[in-house]
Order: C-alpha cells, then sequence, then structure tokens
C-alpha cells in the first residue's frame, strides 16, 4: 500500500506565504513519501506558490515520489491554466 504524506494549503497562498510553504515542502521532501496536497481552501494563489508546488513534484519525481494535487477549486485551477502549469500539475 502506497503511503501518502497530506498537505493543506490555506485561504491564501500567494507570496506573502511562500517562504512558510517552502519550509513545510522541504520537510515533505525529507519524509520520503507520496504527498497529496489539498486545495480545495484556496481562495487566492500566485505564481510563486504555483512554482514552490512544481518544484516539489519535480524533487519528489527524482526519489521516485508523487505529488497529487486532490480538489483543486476553480481558483486553483484558472490560476495553473493562466500559467500553463495545468498540464505540468496534472490539474484539469
Amino acid at each position: 500500500m502506497t503511503q501518502y504524506t497530506r498537505y493543506q494549503l490555506e485561504k491564501i497562498a500567494n507570496i506573502t506565504k511562500a517562504e512558510e510553504i517552502l519550509n513545510d515542502f522541504r520537510e515533505l521532501k525529507v519524509l520520503g513519501q507520496n504527498v497529496k496536497l489539498d486545495a480545495s481552501q484556496v481562495e487566492r494563489i500566485d505564481t510563486s506558490v504555483l512554482q514552490l508546488i512544481v518544484s516539489l513534484k519535480k524533487s519528489l519525481k527524482e526519489q521516485e515520489l508523487e505529488l497529487e494535487i486532490e480538489n483543486a477549486n476553480q481558483v486553483v485551477t484558472n490560476a495553473a491554466c493562466i500559467c500553463g502549469l495545468n498540464k505540468v500539475l496534472s490539474i484539469n
């Protein structure tokens, strides 16, 4: 059975929270488990946080682990599409 660590993105996921999110993501990489990122509560997200998510996905892939974004709401989906990251992040 595949083990996942869950991470909940907060309502505001922008540059003001980027350092905190980066530190959280660093801890997630150390755990050596797949990550499920819950984006259901996000009301605001910007490119700085999308970059962090892409970076986490890449780092996990290098460890043969996965990042799965769950419950991507319209805010997250629109931001990813505008930045051209919807395919990279597997967000429809």
